[in-house]
């Protein structure tokens, strides 16, 4: 040890003990504004009437989301899965509804809105076709021994949005390489377009979950962006069923298994921050109950973009270690200011990556592929990740 080592290691205890007291303090000022507004615990709000255990199953989850008045519409042809045995089987569903329909919107609308019957099951479209169900659904182990569910959810709101190529990109990544019992389509608008087409031909499981949102926080704040909204709604959604949520431009490049053992999984952005725009969750998981109690000091017009969902998210991982398990460059590798190296460079995307978020609103117009044309003889990041996705090996 030298004498220069000192200072150095004296400034980096006194930075932690700083940070240490920053989130102390933090956490104070949000149990302090509970208090004065008669905040309760936000899990004791939630009707559960299953187990942890019960709820590690895609159907679990699926019937869940009907006991919390919620009705998922399946958009996509349906599949099940047998887990232990590696089988697959089709589920047979009556008087499909043709999914190529451009009028699909209002069928959906009058489906939701009809009584379910043993005759004429309500909740799903079609069968599948042997070519959409996967043969076998690979498995490290049974599923006893995951805490995760090997549910995917997705969040979009708004009004009718088209669905658009790299979005096509992500629901074929997870159904090629997760192979989820379910794909939730959480929100108030109903996929559209060219893309959206091309999935229903091409992936299973895929349902919609419609859902009223509120712009405001709990402690009655208007949220300042529609991100906010999202952010807040996908960690409710976790917290009530678990599972992983999955931005629409986040690729799965292979299975989540491993990290499916972990009670609550997050990736680096960089050193002060970790992102969500991938979590994998187990049901009313700890750490999900720090990150909502936090937007009871969300502060409205005054809030910054990432001050709720990246920043104080590190903070809170720093103290609560223990909840918490933190990929380091698995998942949000290149971050948000090394895009470019996947639309001009050659990240090793190969070397233990679970998967790639594009942080696709910020790429120049011209490098956003619209199809597989703009991908096809494209030696760069995103192009061999397309191929992959395309052609799985």
């Amino acid at each position: 040890m030298t004498t220069k080592s000192l200072p150095n290691r004296g400034a980096f205890a006194l930075m932690s003990a700083v940070s240490v007291l920053s989130v102390i303090g933090y956490i104070v000022s949000i149990k302090m504004q509970q208090k004065t507004s008669g905040h309760v615990d936000v899990f004791r709000r939630f009707s559960f009437q299953r187990s942890d255990d019960e709820l590690k199953s895609g159907k679990a989850v699926f019937e869940a989301l009907l006991e919390d008045g919620f009705q998922p519409i399946a958009l996509t042809p349906t599949c099940q899965y047998e887990t232990q045995l590696n089988i697959r089987r089709t589920t047979r569903i009556p008087a499909p509804l043709d999914t190529r329909d451009t009028r699909l919107t209002a069928k959906l609308t009058s489906v939701a809105a009809a009584p379910a019957t043993s005759s004429s099951p309500r909740r799903f479209l079609g069968e599948a076709p042997p070519s959409v169900c996967l043969e076998k659904r690979p498995s490290l182990e049974s599923a006893s021994s995951f805490l995760v569910p090997n549910v995917v959810h997705y969040v979009f709101i708004g009004s009718d949005f088209e669905f658009r190529f790299v979005a096509h990109l992500s629901l074929l990544s997870v159904h090629r390489f997760l192979r989820p019992d379910q794909i939730f389509i959480h929100g108030d608008a109903l996929p559209t377009g060219r893309w959206w087409n091309e999935t229903v031909r091409q992936v299973a499981n895929v349902y919609h979950v419609r859902r009223n949102y509120s712009n405001h926080a709990p402690n009655g704040q208007p949220f300042k962006f529609k991100a906010h909204v999202s952010d807040y709604i996908r960690a409710d959604i976790l917290a009530r069923y678990g599972g992983i949520y999955l931005d629409p431009d986040v690729l799965a490049l292979k299975s989540f298994d491993r990290l499916r053992r972990h009670s609550f999984v997050l990736g680096r952005e960089s050193d002060d921050s970790v992102g969500n725009g991938i979590i994998l969750s187990r049901p009313r998981a700890p750490f999900l109950q720090l990150l909502l109690e936090q937007y009871w000091s969300y502060a409205g017009e005054k809030e910054e973009w990432a001050t709720q969902s990246v920043h104080n998210v590190h903070k809170l991982a720093l103290i609560y270690r223990h909840l918490i398990h933190v990929e380091e460059r698995s998942l949000n590798r290149p971050n948000w200011l090394e895009k470019a190296q996947i639309y001009d460079g050659n990240y090793d995307w190969r070397n233990g990556s679970y998967a790639i978020h594009l942080w696709l609103r910020l790429w120049p117009k011209e490098k956003v592929p619209s199809n597989w044309e703009d991908l096809t003889h494209v030696n760069t990041t995103i192009g061999q990740i397309a191929q992959h996705i395309r052609q799985p090996s």
